[in-house]
């Protein structure tokens, strides 16, 4: 069973304040929304009782179970930009709204791309499950993603799986093998907000309350060489699809993941995407949120 939260059109006439009252959104060099833009927003919301309880919603549902999709997050037939700056309002609530990608600020668009592999975030194949920034010291804590229009083909839904379910079904021999420096993943330019590129890494890390930090990601198989470390890759991959969960989302609806707790990819997109106008195909847009203190993070 998904677990969502419905926002109401009260909740939506008191984020129009915050959105209207807020000054052009300014960035830091680590990608961050400026502290003034954020306790601007906070302290307008805090007079907003609907803004306030939905975002208490979603804090406990990124707590337990570790991700909430959010029904009507951005209204229908809103004017995009103006509903894309709303949800980054939001997400001042939840933590620290940034963006990894140094080029693209705040909203790294998701959409349909036939240049690409088709395992990739915008490919049109099976998206393993995987979490964000598997390569990096600190990857981000949360993410959201955002569907602005789903497949019209009937493809495309988003899936999770449970990290620290897949890592308890691990053998001990398996756990003492993963928490080993040996893996490597992707290229590592023009990334902020996420800290030094981790080249090699563990994929598992303990932390001080004693659940794992899990970083793994399925893209890494098609381009591993045969080995031990293809193996336990392969291993993971293999628990994490056993207890995946779909998640199929509506235009206009937002799914939260906790990446300590979920890993998330998305099912093949439907057939004979080319046949389909590009403005008619799968759009979606992801966007992170810190929600801890680095300095209080463990690797």
């Amino acid at each position: 069973m998904v677990v969502s939260v419905q926002l109401s059109n009260a909740f939506h006439c008191q984020l129009d304040e915050v959105v209207n009252s807020t000054p052009a959104f300014e960035f830091m060099q680590d990608g961050h929304l400026t502290n003034p833009i954020r306790e601007h927003i906070r302290s307008i919301a805090a007079t907003l009782p609907d803004i306030i309880d939905a975002a208490k919603q979603v804090e406990r549902l990124l707590e337990s179970p570790g991700y909430a999709v959010v029904r009507n997050l951005v209204p229908i037939n809103i004017d995009e930009e103006r509903g894309l700056r709303g949800v980054a309002c939001f997400n001042a609530l939840l933590g620290s709204p940034f963006h990894m990608m140094e080029s693209i600020r705040l909203w790294e668009p998701l959409g349909v791309r036939f240049d690409t592999d088709s395992f990739r975030a915008n490919g049109i194949g099976n998206n393993p499950l995987h979490i964000d920034g598997v390569n990096t010291t600190y990857p981000p804590d949360c993410l959201l993603l955002l569907c602005l229009r789903p497949d019209p083909a009937g493809g495309g839904a988003n899936v999770i799986a449970n990290l620290q379910t897949a890592v308890s079904k691990l053998s001990e021999s398996e756990v003492i093998e993963l928490q080993q420096p040996i893996f490597e993943e992707g290229k590592f330019f023009g990334i902020v907000g996420v800290g030094p590129e981790l080249r090699p890494f563990a994929v598992l890390t303990r932390s001080e309350v004693g659940t794992w930090r899990v970083r793994v990601s399925g893209k890494m198989l098609p381009v591993m060489p045969p080995g031990r470390p293809k193996e336990l890759i392969t291993r993971m991959v293999e628990l994490l699809d056993e207890g995946r969960q779909r998640v199929p989302l509506s235009a206009g609806e937002g799914l939260y993941i906790n990446q300590y707790q979920w890993a998330h990819g998305r099912e093949p997109l439907g057939p004979n995407q080319k046949a389909i106008n590009e403005h008619r195909r799968r759009h979606f847009v992801q966007s992170f949120i810190r929600r801890t203190d680095l300095a209080e993070m463990p690797l």
